[in-house]
């Protein structure tokens, strides 16, 4: 029987790390902003609640960044 270790390490990737998550997060931005246009669009006083997504709250993600107008236009509240 042979077995194989895989190893995956990170290195100074910070750029494309930091790149990575914000495009993540910009994806469930637009996800939600979707769900929302969608689900207004058939009732308008439809409510959305996204349940732990502080972090889309900001473009950055970081507590002092740059508000995402859109995304809170999406949203009624955070849960």
């Amino acid at each position: 029987m042979t077995f194989f270790l895989t190893s995956l390490a990170c290195g100074d990737e910070g750029d494309e790390t930091e790149n990575a998550t914000t495009e993540y997060k910009q994806k469930m931005r637009d996800f939600v902003q979707d769900i929302s246009h969608y689900a207004r669009s058939v009732k308008n006083n439809f409510i959305i609640i996204p349940q732990n997504g502080q972090e889309l709250i900001t473009l950055n993600g970081e507590e002092n960044g740059p508000a995402s107008i859109d995304y809170l236009k999406a949203i009624s509240a955070v849960g």
